[in-house]
């Protein structure tokens, strides 16, 4: 029998996308349940690379397609995220066969402070998980009882997937959620510094215009004087 692969070894072949040197060390006894140190198994991998062969190669030898890495995704929501169809049509249909589910409740905080010690806690962006799963109507309730709020920094952060918290919130349909002049009101450069990393196709999203108006009008009622500057068009 050959000898067992290190962790170095797997790890610089799914780098290299070396399919080959996968299929090989698979054959050779690898575990098709193997996880690397961010709980990516190689079915993730498979996914991630779109590799339709590698993927049917992992579940012939008993790879689970019901498994979730350290950012919550199986690997078929790795490949649909990554845009692999043809890996993703695949994990799809084992997991229909198997009549498997996510099965979890969405999460819940009691405070932004709660959301931030569980991503320190977990070193998973619990912002940019509960923007990628269309959860973040519960991140801005809770910004709005915050004393400190939501910061451009919150929403510029990113997920493993190297995308930002304000990304995901875009293509989620959900970027009206930060339109909301109360969550704005004593910081209004934070949100032009938002307004500014969006990308241009979301922003038909929210008339822009409409929204600073009623962040002036809110400035006014809030401390009976107009200090806004640095927005512009």
């Amino acid at each position: 029998m050959s000898p067992q692969p290190s962790d170095a070894d797997i790890d610089s072949a799914i780098r290299s996308k070396d399919v080959a040197g996968l299929v090989r060390m698979l054959d050779d006894g690898l575990d098709a349940n193997w996880k690397d140190a961010r709980g990516d198994t190689l079915l993730h991998a498979a996914a991630r690379l779109g590799d339709a062969g590698l993927v049917g190669k992992l579940l012939d030898k008993g790879a689970r397609a019901f498994v979730h890495n350290d950012e919550a995704e199986t690997p078929w929501e790795t490949a649909v995220i990554w845009g692999r169809d043809a890996a993703a049509k695949i994990l799809r249909a084992r997991l229909d066969d198997e009549k498997l589910t996510r099965g979890s409740e969405p999460l819940t905080f009691a405070s932004l402070q709660e959301i931030r010690d569980k991503t320190s806690e977990t070193g998973v962006n619990q912002l940019h998980y509960l923007a990628r799963k269309g959860q973040f109507a519960q991140v801005i309730a809770l910004a709005a009882a915050d004393p400190q709020g939501l910061s451009a920094a919150d929403l510029l952060s990113k997920g493993l997937d190297g995308d930002t918290v304000l990304l995901k919130i875009c293509q989620q349909g959900q970027l009206p959620l930060l339109a909301k002049p109360e969550l704005w009101v004593k910081r209004p450069q934070e949100f032009q510094t938002l307004w500014e990393n969006v990308p241009g196709n979301y922003r038909k999203d929210v008339d822009y215009n409409a929204f600073v108006s009623q962040l002036r009008q809110a400035k006014l009622q809030s401390h009976g004087k107009l200090k806004l500057k640095g927005f512009q068009k």
